[in-house]
């Protein structure tokens, strides 16, 4: 048996209900199976450690005596001491350390490997001979591809997270569990606000891509100029209006900074969170609106696709 009948098989047994469930799984376990994958994955985890290796963060000493020296003391030296400000603004941080080329370029070839035999596995086929609609083999692809990629920047969400802090010494008014457990609820609140709606828009922009031109290496290539495009974006957008920084970045920092701030008395400080609540809303709907929209046309254009 050839793996393009494997794949059929294991699509259309049971033929109607599990058919989504049977496109999830199998998904998954084509993209865990693959050295591409891995690849990508170790690729993304060495760019987000070589991240926290750097400096980001320093000060200028000031003696017992109040005198103050002219070195700077930064976040890599041994002498460096992690103040309370510095730890309330790691996750926002995140944008930075994971979200600026590593989570996106893995996204994109993480999409590319699930898409790659789309127009190679009879779908069509499988339609006309078991009656089985589009929706639960599109969205089924897609739920896995998104399960992996959100899985995948959390991890590295926590990694970059816990390997700054411990490599910079840690906050002293802490014990283990209290910082286990402040920083996790630090990570999940910019993971799920502002991770994963971006996550989700990097897959889709892939997974439409692949669509549009019938060839998921073609969309992994356009997957991953547009992950490139953004990292030029973020280097250049101080040259941007408010709004295009703001309401057109995929992964805005205002939304980092808000979430990443938000119950700390840094969330009051117009110069550190400079969008409201209903501004919020927006930018995140604008970014999981344009997901969506993405999807929808892929969708849209599996129904009508024709050999």
């Amino acid at each position: 048996m050839n793996t393009k009948t494997h794949v059929i098989n294991k699509l259309c047994t049971p033929i109607y209900g599990n058919v989504f469930w049977n496109t999830y799984k199998v998904t998954l376990k084509t993209t865990l199976r693959s050295a591409l994958f891995w690849m990508a994955f170790i690729l993304a985890f060495a760019a987000v450690f070589y991240k926290g290796t750097q400096a980001t963060h320093g000060y200028v000493e000031i003696l017992q005596d109040g005198t103050i020296t002219s070195e700077m003391i930064y976040d890599t030296d041994p002498r460096y001491v992690l103040s309370w400000d510095r730890y309330s603004q790691l996750a926002l941080n995140l944008n930075g350390s994971i979200m600026l080329y590593a989570v996106p370029l893995f996204c994109a070839i993480t999409a590319m490997i699930s898409l790659i035999r789309d127009h190679e596995d009879n779908m069509f086929e499988i339609e006309k001979s078991y009656n089985v609609g589009a929706a639960r083999y599109f969205f089924g692809r897609v739920l896995a591809i998104v399960t992996i990629t959100s899985l995948a920047s959390l991890f590295f969400a926590f990694f970059s997270i816990n390997y700054y802090y411990f490599t910079r010494g840690g906050l002293a008014q802490f014990t283990l569990w209290e910082y286990i457990c402040d920083s996790t609820v630090r990570i999940l609140r910019v993971y799920f606000n502002c991770i994963v709606p971006a996550t989700i828009n990097y897959v889709s922009v892939t997974v439409f891509m692949s669509t549009l031109f019938k060839n998921g290496i073609v969309g992994g290539i356009m997957g991953i100029l547009y992950a490139l495009t953004n990292y030029l974006f973020q280097h250049f957008w101080l040259r941007l209006g408010d709004f295009v920084k703001d309401h057109l970045d995929v992964t805005p920092q205002c939304l980092f900074n808000y979430w990443g701030t938000i119950g700390d008395p840094l969330f009051n400080l117009p110069q550190c969170v400079w969008i409201t609540k209903a501004e919020m809303i927006l930018i995140t709907s604008c970014i999981l609106g344009a997901s969506a929209l993405m999807l929808g046309a892929s969708y849209f254009m599996t129904i009508k696709r024709t050999r």
